[in-house]
């Protein structure tokens, strides 16, 4: 007996879409394409106008395109016909467009994790901040008897929209700053804690720093004021 048999040709490789993407850490490009392609193979079809260093991801039926872009700049991104696919369609007609990239989005973030600041010491914690304009710096003491409570829970760690001692401290400070600065340059910014919270206090402190209009954007961190170099804890069979 005979059948007839009707195979489709392959379909192209398609480019869908070419789109800039901005973070806090810089800008990068993602290629949506119609199919799966090995960044590798890719690689010697796709130009970047003016010339850029850059490396290609897979992801998905996407590349990402990840150079040294900066904010408000254009560049032109070329792929060349010919470029083939995990499944072995090609890209049939070149493929250009231009891609701008927008401003990075607004952050705010400590520059060290360190809690301890020596009661000898300058008492500053510095954050960096970009594209911010005016910030509400927010000081909280935790009541001694809540240290282990709050040490041990995990409470410290928590990132809530408001104060977060809550119960476990009282408020000491609520402060704007206005931040001055080139708009998409990082600004270096410190918080005089131990001026605030003046020469004899110790303990533990709720410091955190939110952008003025748009709380949710913030950093936290806890500092210890402290003259004991060593912590210990002393329990029924342990130190």
């Amino acid at each position: 007996a005979a059948f007839n048999l009707s195979i489709d040709a392959k379909a192209p490789l398609v480019v869908n879409s070419v789109n800039p993407e901005m973070t806090v850490d810089g800008g990068f490009i993602r290629i949506y394409l119609s199919g799966n392609v090995s960044a590798e193979a890719a690689k010697p079809f796709v130009t970047i106008d003016p010339v850029t260093d850059f490396t290609l991801e897979e992801q998905y039926s996407s590349l990402l395109v990840r150079g040294r872009f900066r904010p408000d700049s254009t560049v032109t991104v070329t792929i060349a016909k010919g470029m083939p696919s995990l499944s072995g369609s090609v890209l049939e007609r070149e493929f250009s467009t231009k891609v701008r990239f927008g401003d990075l989005p607004p952050s705010i973030g400590f520059t060290s994790r360190g809690a301890f600041l020596p009661k000898g010491g300058n008492g500053l914690m510095e954050f960096k901040t970009t594209n911010i304009d005016e910030v509400a710096v927010e000081i909280e003491q935790v009541f001694a008897n809540n240290l282990v409570y709050f040490l041990t829970s995990g409470y410290g760690d928590q990132r809530g929209y408001y104060g977060r001692s809550g119960p476990l401290g009282r408020s000491l400070l609520v402060k704007h700053k206005v931040i001055e600065g080139t708009k998409n340059e990082p600004r270096l910014t410190t918080v005089d804690v131990k001026g605030i919270v003046g020469d004899s206090a110790k303990g533990i402190f709720q410091v955190a720093v939110r952008d003025k209009g748009q709380r949710w954007i913030s950093d936290s961190r806890y500092a210890m004021i402290t003259d004991i170099g060593i912590s210990a804890r002393l329990s029924e069979d342990y130190l």
